[in-house]
């Protein structure tokens, strides 16, 4: 005799009446608040723009400025550079000050520089002005990231962190396709120009609809030199950091290096096209929220190792000479680094129970540190092999990263609630 198929029931003791209600269920769950995610969205918006606007745009610069590939890519490795370097001390200013006060500030002054870059006369007025704008970006990114933390983590991180991170992506995304197809079809110096624009009514929104922060507690002390060296001194905390500067060399290094690639003979794709290749981000959206569910429950470390081992293959992927398996493998290897995205992060809660403050400012130089490598390294080798040199130094990345976690991370590393 066949059984009666089960039923599911939910905290009202009813089964989810569609897709969308079970989608989003968790949120519900979670008590994120709407009006946060959404002036997260604005915020995080607003600070990609300016972090990857020049990544649509690296072939213009090549031939514009008569430059090699690596020294275009410093146009990115300039910011995250200074991001890093800038971090820990916005981050004090913030602990001070509080998040949403330093978060809005950020954003209005990065119009400032946006609006230079599109009067640059050289590459190098160029990278000096994304020096500036990565100065200023901790104001959001990392500040952001400390908002999060305090406000949404209540419960699973694993699944709050996925939602800040697809948030990101959205942010990325939107932030490389919007300058690169504006570049397009008015040029360059336009798309800098309607970024500060856009910069400018991101922060007016910020401004009206992020709530406050209800969790932070203003800190009147400088940086807590002890923290930081007990977290130097653990494997556990030192794992995250290193990971992350390799979660980022890699998303860097794959869509500045890849762009390069479809760009030329036989794909010679056009700056429109090359624009909605970012297009992929938008799997990420949908797929990261769902991967933090997991997260949660089969621990950050074994989300990683899964999430790594779909990376290499997706890098490998796109080494076959035909766009269609290029797109696939770019598809793969994207959203699995997302994913080991939110497993690091999940993971660095779990180990850095004290002091995670002061845990998250290193996270973000190492992990900014690890982008701005990631701009320029693998170009060093373009001319040895091209994309296929680029992904075999990423894949040694990866490779890294996913044999530190194995041997390094403690077994049953949950996220905190």
């Amino acid at each position: 005799m066949l059984s009666s198929p089960p039923r599911f029931k939910n905290s009202d003791s009813q089964a989810p009446k569609s897709l969308a209600a079970s989608f989003a269920a968790p949120f519900k769950q979670s008590q994120i608040p709407l009006l946060g995610i959404l002036g997260v969205s604005l915020a995080g918006f607003s600070a990609y723009l300016n972090l990857y606007a020049t990544q649509a745009l690296l072939p213009v610069f090549t031939k514009v400025f008569h430059v090699t590939r690596a020294e275009t890519g410093l146009t990115l490795s300039a910011t995250t550079a200074a991001i890093a370097f800038a971090a820990p001390f916005i981050g004090l200013l913030s602990d001070r000050r509080g998040r949403k006060p330093v978060v809005v500030t950020s954003i209005f002054l990065l119009v400032v520089p946006c609006l230079l870059a599109a009067f640059a006369n050289n590459l190098s007025e160029l990278i000096a002005v994304r020096f500036v704008q990565g100065l200023i970006l901790p104001g959001v990114l990392a500040i952001l990231m400390a908002y999060v933390g305090e406000e949404w983590c209540k419960r699973g991180a694993g699944f709050a962190m996925s939602v800040f991170i697809s948030l990101n992506i959205l942010g990325g995304f939107l932030g490389r396709l919007i300058p690169g197809l504006i570049a397009a079809n008015f040029g360059w110096r336009n798309a800098f120009v309607a970024s500060a624009i856009l910069c400018f009514f991101c922060g007016v929104a910020v401004l009206k609809i992020l709530p406050g922060s209800s969790a932070f507690a203003p800190s009147k002390g400088g940086l807590n030199l002890d923290e930081a060296r007990e977290h130097l001194k653990n494997p556990q905390t030192v794992s995250t950091f290193f990971i992350g500067a390799t979660i980022l060399f890699g998303i860097i290094a794959t869509f500045t290096y890849l762009t390069f690639h479809l760009a030329e003979a036989p794909y010679s794709l056009d700056e429109n096209l090359i624009s909605w290749l970012f297009a992929v981000y938008l799997i990420g959206v949908v797929v990261t929220p769902m991967a933090g569910r997991f997260i949660d429950r089969i621990t950050p470390k074994r989300s990683f190792l899964i999430a790594q081992a779909l990376c290499i293959t997706g890098l490998l992927v796109t080494l076959i000479p035909n766009l269609t398996a290029i797109l696939v493998g770019l598809c793969i290897s994207c959203t699995a680094l997302f994913i080991c995205q939110s497993a690091n992060q999940a993971a660095l809660r779990g180990f850095a129970s004290k002091g995670l403050c002061t845990a998250t400012g290193i996270h973000a130089c190492f992990y900014y540190l690890g982008g701005g490598l990631g701009g320029y390294v693998p170009g060093l080798v373009w001319d040895q092999g091209g994309w296929s040199a680029c992904a075999f130094v990423i894949i040694a990345a990866n490779t890294l990263a996913a044999m530190t976690a194995m041997f390094i991370w403690q077994a049953p590393s949950k996220s905190s609630t």
